[in-house]
């Protein structure tokens, strides 16, 4: 495609300066077209929703967001959450996306521990495509020293 551009291109040198003009107008207009077909095409894009990223949580590792689903995988274990309540957050003087949330889930490490948790997080937007969370996680731990504990989660991720 780049080698045809730099034929035209140098078949246009060789015309009148209103024909080359002319034929750079219609250029320009054939690219817009194909990056709003692009574009759209993106839209209808089969991992649209999903956000993928790094975190610590079980140590850390892979986080990832689905819909109303979180999941983490990491190098101490997994865990996966349902997000039952989520809402915009507006704060004044502060001109960034932002969503607290809170969900129910369980974890697994992989030296045996199960447990169930209740995750409090914030969201935040901060460039196109890429948000940050935060969360602290009240958890109760099922086998193994059965205990209570609150454990912490951040990350960064991009969504589709």
């Amino acid at each position: 495609m780049l080698a045809g551009l730099l034929v035209k291109y140098m078949d246009h040198l060789k015309q009148k300066p209103d024909a080359l003009f002319l034929k750079y107008l219609i250029l320009a207009n054939q690219w817009i077209r194909l990056r709003a077909h692009n574009k759209a095409h993106a839209e209808d894009a089969p991992l649209k929703g999903i956000k993928l990223g790094f975190g610590f949580d079980r140590g850390f590792g892979i986080v990832g967001s689905l819909g109303k689903f979180n999941g983490f995988l990491g190098d101490d274990g997994v865990a996966v959450d349902y997000l039952f309540k989520k809402d915009k957050l507006k704060a004044e003087g502060i001109n960034v996306p932002m969503t607290w949330y809170v969900g129910a889930g369980g974890y697994g490490d992989w030296d045996g521990d199960l447990g169930a948790r209740l995750p409090v997080g914030l969201e935040m937007g901060f460039a196109e495509r890429l948000d940050g969370f935060a969360q602290l996680i009240p958890r109760y731990r099922f086998n193994n020293n059965t205990d209570f504990g609150l454990d912490f989660a951040i990350g960064v991720r991009y969504q589709f």
